[in-house]
Formats: structure tokens, sequence, C-alpha cells
């Protein structure tokens, strides 16, 4: 603990479940696949291109895509449900990682909030609330009663976390309306831009 020690053990317990469970969030959305559209090697692929039109059909990975799939040109697979390749992961985003996708989207916008919250809070704070009775915290306290050490910890919290605060808002609430209309993200901006496309050539 680098900042003044306060007698709030619950924002302590909070804060470290919640990125606990960032981490967790973030442990499977990198290893776990994405819901990868498999061939059919019984399939007569020259066959089934003649039956099937072309916008349905993926050359590279020679499969028959759902509505919501898409052929990530990262992976070079066709991805079902398709939210996007994360560059944070190096792994798509997919039917069966986008639950624990929204998990890490969601803790990581918490955790931003609880820690610039608590931050924020301690800045005029410069010492240790718990001076008149046994400090239970104290093998964890470095430089606490430092007011040099302190402000920069705290003001330099405060604008790491504002500054990932707005981006990861969005991304909850980008995730949210998908959630809300049954869509992913590849899904509502690609439609967006081909009925802006067709607008434009209209007139």
């Amino acid at each position: 603990m680098i900042e003044p020690v306060l007698d709030v053990w619950y924002f302590m317990l909070s804060t470290t479940m919640c990125c606990a469970k960032l981490l967790l969030a973030f442990w499977h959305v990198s290893v776990a696949t994405p819901g990868y559209l498999e061939n059919d090697p019984s399939l007569n692929w020259i066959e089934v291109m003649t039956k099937v039109k072309s916008k349905y059909l993926c050359p590279h990975c020679k499969v028959i895509k759902t509505r919501s799939s898409y052929h990530c040109h990262l992976c070079n697979k066709c991805v079902d449900r398709y939210e996007g390749h994360c560059a944070w992961t190096d792994n798509c985003i997919g039917r069966k990682n986008n639950n624990s996708y929204f998990a890490f989207i969601f803790y990581v916008w918490l955790c931003v909030f609880l820690v610039g919250f608590t931050s924020y809070s301690t800045i005029p704070i410069l010492e240790c609330e718990l001076v008149d009775r046994e400090c239970v915290y104290h093998s964890l306290c470095f430089y606490c009663n430092d007011p040099a050490w302190h402000y920069f910890v705290t003001y330099f919290d405060s604008i790491v976390c504002l500054f990932f605060f707005f981006p990861s808002s969005w991304f909850c609430c980008k995730q949210w309306i998908n959630y809300g209309q049954g869509k992913t993200s590849h899904e509502r901006f690609a439609r967006q831009a081909r009925s802006a496309s067709a607008t434009t050539n209209g007139t």
C-alpha cells in the first residue's frame, strides 16, 4: 500500500475481488476458442458453390457462413457471431467467448472506477487514519506519510483512471446495446455502413 492507509477494508476487498475476476475473464477470453466455423470434409465444395449463393460462402475456409459470421483476416478463420478481433487478448470475440469478453470489459470499467474514486478521495488525506489504533496493514504500508509520494500516486492514479474511464464506459454501453438487440457490433455497424453507402449511391 503506497497511499495512506484508510480504515476502509471493504474498498480493498472489493477492488481485490474485482481485479481477480478481471484477470479470470481476461484469461478465458484469451485462451477460449471464439467459435470457429468448421468445414465439412464430406461435402463436395464444387457442388456446394453451384447450389449456394456466393455471399453465403467463404472461399478461404470453405464453409457455409451463418448470418452473423465473418472471416477474420488476422486469424484466417470464420468466426460465428463475430464481434471483433480484440488486440488486448490477441483473440477473436465470437459465440463461445463473447460473455467472457463482456465480463472482461465490465470489470475493467469497475476496477478503473474503484481505483480512480479511491485515489481521488484520498488526495487530501495526508496522515494515516489508523494512527491511534494498531494498524493491521502496517507490513503493507510503504511511504504512507511522505506527502510528495502520496500526491504523485493519488494524482497519477486519478489521471490514468480518468483516461481509461470513458473508453471503458463506451465499450460497456456498446455491449449492453448488443445484448439488448441480440446482435454483435459487427452486425450493427456493418449494416449502418451498408445503409449509408446505399443512400449515398442512390443520391
